[in-house]
């Protein structure tokens, strides 16, 4: 990274959630809490972001 440099870049807010993951072996977690995205920064162009699963409950 320098001064004047492109950058590119995900903003993400932290959001209270109630949603179970599973991982590959079977095992189960419960979630409090997500990451989700709200934009990414490419260059100079800015887009909204989200998740491409539903909404945590």
């Amino acid at each position: 990274m320098a001064a004047g440099r492109r950058a590119d870049f995900t903003v993400f807010d932290l959001a209270d959630c109630d949603m179970i993951a599973t991982d590959s072996d079977g095992g189960v977690l419960r979630l409090e809490k997500v990451l989700e995205p709200r934009m990414t920064i490419i260059g100079a162009d800015v887009q909204a972001a989200a998740r491409r699963i539903g909404a945590p409950r």
